[in-house]
């Protein structure tokens, strides 16, 4: 299994992957911009080793993250 850092903001956003928000419902939950959404979702994609959101979620899902 590839270890993985999430940052609680990661985590965050990991979660609301998982639930199926879009990248625009997001920014609104947690107050952020869109870009900043991405940014983060760039760089758990990458801590994870993943190339998209079903990935993610899949991913997170099989190694107990959220």
């Amino acid at each position: 299994m590839k270890s993985h850092s999430l940052k609680e903001r990661e985590l965050q956003i990991l979660k609301c992957l998982t639930q199926g928000l879009r990248y625009k419902e997001i920014s609104q939950k947690l107050s952020l911009s869109e870009g900043t959404v991405r940014n983060y979702i760039s760089s758990i994609y990458a801590k994870l080793g993943v190339q998209s959101r079903d990935e993610a979620t899949a991913f997170a899902k099989e190694h107990g993250i959220v």
